[in-house]
């Protein structure tokens, strides 16, 4: 009897040190939001496309009863998942069905390595049983299927970390992105701060801020440690401003980062003028 033809894979990697898009959608839906994202990708990867068709209602029932969620709660998971790239929109909004770049360079790469095993296998078929070794084993087979998980574990060395897929990539530690940082310095400095996905999306533009300041005035290209050191010398300064300037959460002060900037040079030279600086900030501006 035939063996079944194989679908799909059968595992996929999973790194050890998750990106932004793992941590924003965490911030959003704690880690019931990361389990459920593990679970959508085995659904995908068992897909002999590695689409997950979602265009039937009851499969939101389905899928949210088998993960003991209301299918409400899973579909608003589905869209932050969508909003922060793990899952491909376009592909979603023209077909209903999920997958992501990452999810569809695997699957072709296993699917590849499987037709072309299966054409060696047609083409031993084909040949006269003398051409084979007299007294031994045939072990091309078992040697494809190794090679087959080889390629499932690791891409052949390839670092697959920037697919948006973010939880799937290579073995070799990656560097920790500026907004990362941001994060992990917020954190420390403000007892009890609680980090979103909206902290993330503005602290990748106070990013871009602060290196503009910096560059005009150093004239030169900051490092993050730089940056981060820029950042924290804010933050310091902002508890002895007004309370419309003090630091409220990441989106405030990305918001109004060239008013708290200015603020700031206002009560430095004010200090060494000697005039007290709180008075002059207690008001919010016009």
């Amino acid at each position: 009897m035939a063996r079944p033809k194989k679908v799909g894979l059968e595992y996929f990697p999973l790194d050890c040190q998750m990106d932004d898009k793992i941590l924003m959608l965490e911030a959003e839906h704690g880690m019931e939001g990361f389990g459920v994202y593990v679970r959508l990708l085995q659904y995908c990867y068992q897909q002999e496309d590695g689409k997950l068709d979602m265009s039937v209602v009851f499969r939101w029932k389905t899928l949210g009863k088998t993960l003991g969620i209301p299918a409400e709660n899973l579909r608003k998971m589905v869209d932050t998942m969508l909003e922060i790239d793990l899952f491909d929109r376009m592909t979603f909004e023209n077909e209903q069905k999920l997958t992501s770049n990452g999810i569809q360079k695997r699957i072709d790469k296993v699917s590849a390595l499987r037709q072309k095993e299966r054409l060696r296998k047609s083409e031993a078929d084909s040949k006269p049983e003398n051409e084979l070794s007299a007294g031994k084993p045939d072990n091309s087979a078992r040697k494809s299927a190794q090679k087959e998980r080889d390629t499932n574990v690791s891409l052949k060395g390839k670092n697959t970390s920037s697919a948006p897929d973010g939880a799937c990539g290579s073995d070799e530690p990656k560097e920790y992105s500026l907004t990362h940082k941001i994060r992990g310095l917020v954190e420390k400095e403000v007892q009890g701060y609680y980090w979103t996905a909206k902290d993330a999306k503005h602290a990748q533009q106070l990013g871009d801020k602060l290196k503009a300041s910096y560059t005009s005035t150093r004239k030169s290209e900051p490092t993050d440690d730089d940056l981060l050191k820029s950042l924290l010398t804010i933050l310091k300064n902002c508890s002895q401003l007004g309370p419309y300037y003090q630091f409220h959460g990441i989106p405030q002060l990305n918001e109004r980062y060239n008013a708290i900037i200015a603020e700031i040079k206002k009560m430095h030279s004010g200090k060494k003028s000697g005039a007290s600086p709180r008075a002059r900030h207690d008001a919010k501006p016009d």
